[in-house]
């Protein structure tokens, strides 16, 4: 596991969102909060080997589990992380 955890920082985490892969990760300090319960991101506390290790074994021995936790990050990204959509909110803003 990542100990700094797991952040928006990150654009691999981005781009498992956008390729509709299961995130597993590590939670800290440095985690956003809009990274906590979600159906697609397993999140073990820092340093928790044993909780980070069984996230991984379960997906890897749950192909319905696997393909809930893609499907659900697959529209996570739409929702929130395509560059319309960040345009979108960028003009809101701006224009408040």
């Amino acid at each position: 596991p990542v100990t700094i955890g797991l952040n928006s920082k990150r654009g691999t985490l981005i781009t498992s969102l956008q390729h509709g892969l299961p995130v597993v990760g590590s939670k800290t300090s440095m985690t956003d909060p809009c990274w906590e319960n979600l159906a697609g991101v397993m999140l073990s506390e820092r340093r928790d080997v044993s909780r980070f290790s069984e996230n991984v074994l379960k997906l890897a021995s749950d192909k319905r589990l696997r393909f809930e936790v893609a499907s659900s990050n697959k529209k996570l990204y739409q929702e929130r992380h395509t560059w319309p959509m960040i345009a979108r909110l960028l003009l809101r803003v701006i224009s408040e």
